[in-house]
């Protein structure tokens, strides 16, 4: 039996969207050709190409007054953060506060200090 899939509908989600997504070419999962850092293979294009079709499908889903907690940060190469939440902003998403934690490594780095 084949399965139907549909696609959601807007305004489904109630309260809360939680992601962390990959930090572009720093996080390597697999080297699929399907990883976002291969279908979108600079940084740029990536930001304005992955990180911003997937947030807006988010945003298209969260019903009005719900919530997006996103876990992302800086790398020593890439300005993940700040370049995020401007896409968010552009999106339509408002930025409300922070909360800072401190990493155990930094991305990039071969675990040696």
């Amino acid at each position: 039996m084949k399965q139907k899939i549909t696609k959601p509908t807007k305004g489904k989600i109630d309260l809360l969207i939680l992601t962390s997504p990959p930090y572009f070419n720093q996080e390597q999962y697999s080297t699929d050709e399907e990883q976002s850092y291969n279908l979108f293979p600079t940084y740029e294009s990536w930001i304005n190409g992955y990180i911003k079709e997937t947030f807006q499908i988010g945003y298209d889903l969260l019903k009005k007054g719900g919530v997006l907690l996103l876990n992302i940060a800086d790398t020593k190469e890439l300005p993940l953060e700040i370049d995020t939440l401007s896409v968010l902003e552009d999106i339509g998403f408002e930025f409300e506060y922070e909360i800072g934690m401190k990493m155990q490594r930094d991305l990039g780095l071969d675990g040696e200090r």
